[in-house]
């Protein structure tokens, strides 16, 4: 990807095309339906371009935490983050942490409530919001286990388990960045490149 490209748009204060051109950056697996949900931080006026950009494409998202002039938001689509929250292996992690079985939308509500909790300072960090993410159970009790070190590699998460599997998954990620990217150079609207 042409940086020079990429900084011609910085440069020119459009708004929406800054804003999609983060989106591709950070959520492109999301815009193109290979994951299922993401966290990017935003500022306020780049959270209003994205419930903009995002209307129409089946991507879902929820305000988390307010820090500052930041917010950080999480970007989802609806269906294919409640097939993998509630297959066994994931249900089984998230009643550990007193998820509710089989109900996706009391488990979003019990995210949010957690993750509000930790902004406050009431509780640790939520770790399971990996489970959330879309991130192998493997990785994120791996995370746990030895305090985010002595991982296999670091890409869209740290990778504990599988890493060749893995690698290649990454690969694809930061194709369909670049891929996504592309578009939108190209003019196009994150509802048009949305799958």
């Amino acid at each position: 990807m042409p940086i020079q490209e990429l900084v011609q748009i910085k440069q020119s204060n459009d708004l929406e095309k800054n804003t999609a051109v983060m989106m591709a950056v950070n959520c492109a697996p999301v815009i193109k339906g290979s994951k299922a949900s993401n966290l990017i931080t935003v500022t306020m006026q780049e959270l209003y371009m994205i419930r903009k950009l995002v209307r129409g494409t089946g991507i879902s998202y929820h305000l988390l935490k307010i820090k500052a002039n930041k917010f950080m938001l999480f970007l989802y689509r609806r269906e294919a983050l409640k097939r993998y929250i509630l297959s066994e292996k994931v249900q089984k992690f998230l009643r550990g942490y007193g998820y509710p079985a089989d109900d996706f939308s009391a488990m979003l509500h019990r995210l949010f409530s957690r993750v509000e909790q930790y902004s406050r300072g009431e509780i640790a960090y939520p770790h399971e919001m990996g489970a959330f993410l879309e991130y192998p159970i493997e990785d994120i009790l791996g995370f746990m286990e030895n305090d985010g070190e002595n991982f296999s590699f670091y890409g869209y998460w740290k990778v504990y388990h599988n890493e060749q599997e893995m690698t290649q998954l990454f690969q694809r990620f930061d194709e369909e960045r670049e891929h996504v990217l592309k578009e939108i150079l190209e003019g196009k609207t994150i509802r048009e490149i949305a799958v």
